[in-house]
């Protein structure tokens, strides 16, 4: 006799989204607490790590992270029953399995254990029946979320074998600034003080200085989808760089926000951040290039 109650449960969809964007959606506590709980979600994104998520109607539910697979696989159990704590009799596995799809990716997600539940066989096939809608619609909400959302972080770092002091040259006096971060021979035009411009490639985007603090802290902002455009807040990102000394030289970190406050179209922005991440790890790769030589 078939069991009126499914050992799993399984939905999928495509997000037109790249799978790291995708990963970042559904295993980080301010977006998972956006398009799957409506009221917040904490996450300790860690094997045994505790996940808690919050909706205005129903209350919290409180789970455990179980595997934690960048960019493939996240898993956790989670209690069935609002507003009380995780217990083997009370909860179900949920896996979210990510495969890239061209531009795009192919999201499923399976729910099992729901025979294991201490309940009876109408309770168990209840839960089973709801989840089976609940996901169809979760799935829709993160497919949107996910097509929409425009990263406001991009951050790269390495570690190079110079001091301090010659990391903080090369970043800001203009014979090296044109050589690693310009066209390779002219020096770039550098006004190193704050409210200082500069020019890179010849101006096209011309870049404003907020900090300078030798030889740890250089911030400026630049308009890279508006070229020819005066810095604005509208239309403007902050790149900062902080150098820390280590045994083996200068960590380097870079880091640019303010992707999604920017007035532009959804694809412009969202294409700022995918050329600006191919961007930032090419010149990364030059500095240190540049440095070794």
């Amino acid at each position: 006799m078939t069991s009126p109650v499914p050992t799993q449960i399984e939905r999928e969809v495509v997000v037109a989204a790249p799978v790291e964007r995708v990963w970042e959606v559904i295993t980080q506590a301010e977006h998972l607490g956006t398009w799957f709980g409506d009221a917040g979600t904490e996450i300790d994104l860690r094997p045994g790590g505790r996940l808690t998520i919050h909706w205005r109607e129903y209350g919290t539910t409180f789970g455990e992270v179980v595997a934690v697979e960048p960019t493939s696989r996240f898993a956790y159990r989670w209690a069935l029953a609002h507003d009380v704590e995780m217990t083997d009799g009370n909860s179900t596995l949920v896996e979210f399995l990510l495969v890239p799809d061209g531009e795009s990716t192919r999201v499923r997600v399976v729910e099992s254990g729901f025979t294991d539940l201490a309940a009876d066989v109408a309770q168990q096939a209840k839960h089973a029946r709801e989840n089976t809608e609940g996901w169809a619609a979760e799935l829709a909400e993160l497919a949107e979320y996910a097509r929409t959302y425009v990263p406001n972080r991009v951050e790269r770092e390495t570690t190079v074998s110079a001091p301090i002091e010659r990391v903080w040259a090369v970043l800001t006096e203009p014979r090296h600034v044109g050589a690693w971060f310009g066209d390779g021979v002219n020096p770039m035009e550098v006004d190193l003080r704050p409210g200082g411009t500069m020019q890179v490639e010849d101006g096209t985007y011309p870049a404003t200085f907020e900090t300078i603090e030798p030889p740890r802290r250089l911030a400026y902002r630049w308009a890279p989808s508006f070229p020819g455009e005066a810095v604005r807040d509208d239309n403007s990102t902050l790149v900062e760089f902080t150098l820390t000394p280590v045994d083996s030289g200068t960590l380097v970190r870079v880091v640019e926000t303010g992707f999604a406050r920017v007035t532009a179209t959804l694809d412009t922005r969202q294409r700022q951040v995918r050329d600006n991440e191919e961007g930032w790890t090419t010149m990364i790769g030059r500095l240190e290039k540049y440095l070794a030589a």
